[in-house]
């Protein structure tokens, strides 16, 4: 499995949904792409956490030598079937430094891999850096493998990421054996982008963990969760509160470069909204806050996204939801679910529409029933996981 952070705090905290559901007579070995230190969670016994970065590398001079046809190979491929080859002309020492680098750590990655007969899955949980390092341990490894990877939004979407375009992609779908996007939105884009049917919908999930308690003289309570950087646009969640006349307590589940920002744009908020900061916490806590506490709705203003775990914890508890009309978030967002608004929302409207479903129908038990339903039938790790895993990493 190669990961980011995993299993260091801080980052890819909803990959913990999928661990406990691994069989534990399967060894599993986990690399992070960076070298992270600090707190972090305790994997089971059959999960064993490799740390690559100080192997020493081959040579740059040494790599050339040995995989010169592999890399114009690479390189060929991508100049003529690639919607960037452009780039890739333009760019061309850039590229090759980094797939020299590549090729460096897909060396190391290959003294882990087992001599045997007996086929191997390497896993990436994201389709960035690491898809491309684990299709080259493919094409130089002499084991049986296959490398498959998951996608969830900035990995695929170009929208995403500063450079515009994603480094090899046209290498990397011709030769992974399969991409799971977590959304039907970013199956639709890669194979839209570049023709190739290897992508399937594989969703995300999160287990039965409560029931968020509905008590009529309650405060009204909004929560939001996301890191504070300037895409997820939390500073329209406070100009929406601004123009709600209800008491409400707003609370926010994370921090981030904007932080400052925030709190001091929050302090124009009007007396009869209560702002309760939290930064960031432990997932427990979020869970703990929403089985002990009434919350009338889980709100994001993002204009880029995936499918938000977040969103996916707030229906499992029968919270309603509120989003944009970005990515795959109408996957989750809908009439059953919540409020669904365009990205490029009248505030006042949003303000408007918000505060009416909070009176007629965010503590309505039949509707929360129904929200449950769509968890259930969507979203519900105890169903997708297992899947997943014996599918698609266990059978070879």
């Amino acid at each position: 499995m190669f990961c980011q952070y995993f299993p260091y705090l801080g980052g890819e905290q909803f990959l913990f949904n999928e661990v406990e559901y691994y069989p534990k007579d399967v060894s599993i070995s986990v690399f992070t792409e960076h070298n992270s230190v600090g707190d972090k969670i305790e994997l089971p016994p059959n999960f064993q956490i490799i740390n690559e970065h100080y192997k020493a590398k081959s040579s740059v001079r040494r790599i050339v030598i040995n995989y010169w046809k592999l890399i114009l190979k690479i390189f060929f491929y991508e100049l003529f079937t690639s919607p960037h080859r452009l780039r890739y002309f333009k760019n061309f020492k850039t590229h090759l430094v980094l797939l020299i680098g590549y090729l460096q750590k897909a060396e190391i990655i290959s003294t882990y891999i087992p001599k045997t007969n007996d086929p191997i899955t390497l896993y990436s949980y994201w389709f960035d850096e690491w898809a491309t390092i684990l299709n080259l341990v493919k094409h130089i490894s002499k084991s049986k493998i296959k490398v498959i990877c998951r996608t969830h939004a900035y990995d695929f979407d170009e929208a995403q990421v500063t450079s515009g375009y994603h480094i090899f992609r046209s290498f990397d779908l011709k030769g992974l054996d399969r991409v799971f996007s977590i959304s039907e939105f970013g199956k639709k884009y890669i194979e839209g982008k570049y023709r190739k049917k290897i992508i399937y919908v594989e969703k995300l999930g999160v287990k039965f963990r409560g029931n968020n308690p509905v008590k009529i003289d309650m405060p009204i309570v909004i929560v939001s969760c996301s890191s504070l950087i300037p895409i997820k646009r939390v500073d329209l969640i406070i100009e929406i509160l601004k123009k709600i006349n209800l008491k409400i307590t707003w609370l926010h589940f994370g921090g981030g470069p904007l932080e400052s920002d925030i709190l001091r744009h929050a302090k124009s908020l009007p007396t009869n909204i209560i702002f309760n900061y939290k930064s960031f916490v432990k997932n427990e806590e979020i869970i703990k806050y929403y089985n002990e506490n009434t919350v009338d709705l889980f709100i994001s203003t993002s204009e880029l996204e995936g499918i938000p775990v977040s969103m996916m914890e707030a229906i499992s508890f029968g919270i309603p939801i509120a989003g944009c009309n970005i990515c795959g978030v109408p996957e989750i967002v809908n009439k059953q679910t919540g409020i669904l608004y365009e990205k490029t929302f009248n505030v006042d409207e949003i303000a408007m529409i918000i505060q009416k479903f909070i009176c007629l129908k965010s503590r309505d038990l039949n509707y929360r029933t129904e929200i449950k339903k769509y968890w259930e039938n969507n979203y519900n790790g105890d169903k997708i996981y297992p899947h997943f895993i014996d599918k698609n990493l266990l059978n070879n």
